[in-house]
């Protein structure tokens, strides 16, 4: 999940997916972002996002959330 998008931010998308209740609520979301400044990770943890990935993409860190 890309943070920032137009229309609606990642975190406001997370959100809602995860009212839709049922198989959405445990979905695997990953946090995909350019912005690395302290915390940031803890940032999209607390809100209900499974992962964090930081740009530019590493293949191997990518690798490693995808198998969690």
């Amino acid at each position: 999940m890309d943070h920032m998008m137009p229309g609606m931010d990642g975190v406001e998308a997370t959100r809602q997916i995860r009212l839709m209740g049922g198989k959405y609520k445990s979905l695997p979301i990953i946090a995909l972002t350019a912005n690395t400044i302290c915390d940031v990770k803890k940032f999209y943890l607390n809100n209900q996002m499974d992962g964090f990935l930081s740009k530019p993409i590493d293949i191997d860190k990518l690798a490693q959330v995808l198998l969690q």
